[in-house]
């Protein structure tokens, strides 16, 4: 079925990625706009407007920007679910000797009643675990290959703390912090009356680490990657935190996604991440302790990382 104005969707297309792209300065963008039109056929059809797409990113050549497909971003965006059943990306569990385990896995939605709503439930699943008996916690993000960062963050608020969390640095050099005050341009756009919520409830949870500093290890890997990349960062750079297992997937950039008049999206690279200490991570994230050669698994090393700070009764901190 042919599209209308598919001319328009292209170059609107490839007028995002060159104003917005954090690579954008590399590009030949007269070329790459005439090689991307050139695409189009007589009555082009859907694939060939998203064949077209792609040829402005194979031209942009970033291994984080992609196009999602109308269907695929409708799913992204579908409505709060109500099963009743608990948030999926989180998981708890209580060590021997006072050591709360976390698992926190990839979260793809954009809704963001449904963020909200399994964000919230998430960290009430923490808060539950997190008791002031509590010794060490063991965050775990293995198996988290990305996508909205927003719940990731919310559930881990009692672990991240106040202040800034992690930064955005653009290509002109300018950090943009992240914080829970949400007050950056695409946290207001996106969020609207939901970030007065968010910030409403740091005010309560964000503060509970942050005088006994308990020790946090976290365990990464190749798969860490993308939004569990950004969790991971808000993390380090703190005096109580400490990170084992592999260097991450490398995709430690920020994508800001762009809806597109034909119902599909662009997810578009538009920063580099950097830690709260300001520190700018250019690809993957090397973890504090590197099991890669070592005889130890990164569950195993971090678990004798915090028996060590934790006495065997548990004492709190």
């Amino acid at each position: 079925m042919p599209v209308a104005n598919p001319e328009r969707l292209v170059n609107t297309f490839v007028d995002h990625v060159q104003e917005g792209a954090l690579n954008s300065d590399g590009v030949n963008w007269t070329a790459t706009r005439r090689a991307a039109l050139a695409e189009l056929p007589k009555n082009p059809t859907e694939q060939d407007v998203y064949r077209a797409y792609r040829t402005v990113l194979h031209a942009l050549g970033d291994n984080h920007t992609h196009h999602v497909p109308r269907e695929h971003f409708a799913r992204l965006g579908a409505p709060a679910r109500n099963n009743g059943n608990s948030p999926q990306f989180v998981t708890t569990s209580i060590e021997p000797g006072g050591i709360a385990r976390i698992e926190v896995r990839g979260y793809m939605s954009v809704n963001p009643n449904r963020v909200i709503t399994d964000g919230f439930e998430a960290l009430a699943m923490i808060e539950k675990a997190l008791q002031p008996s509590t010794c060490g916690i063991i965050v775990d993000l293995s198996a988290n290959a990305g996508g909205n960062m927003y719940p990731m963050f919310m559930a881990l608020m009692p672990l991240l703390g106040t202040g800034t969390l992690m930064r955005h640095v653009d290509r002109h050099r300018k950090a943009h912090n992240f914080s829970w005050v949400l007050d950056d341009e695409a946290s207001k756009k996106w969020l609207g009356e939901y970030a007065r919520q968010i910030r409403d409830r740091a005010e309560k949870s964000s503060s509970w680490n942050e005088t006994a500093k308990r020790p946090i290890a976290v365990i990464q890997s190749r798969s860490t990657g993308s939004s569990g990349e950004a969790t991971l960062i808000a993390l380090r750079g703190r005096s109580h935190v400490k990170t084992f297992g592999t260097p991450s997937a490398g995709y430690a950039t920020s994508n800001q996604l762009i809806p597109l008049a034909d119902g599909s999206a662009l997810a578009l690279t538009v920063a580099r991440m950097a830690d709260r200490n300001g520190t700018v991570y250019h690809s993957q994230v090397s973890p504090d302790v590197d099991v890669s050669t070592s005889n130890l698994s990164a569950n195993e090393a971090a678990m004798q990382y915090l028996r060590a700070a934790c006495p065997e009764t548990g004492t709190s901190r």
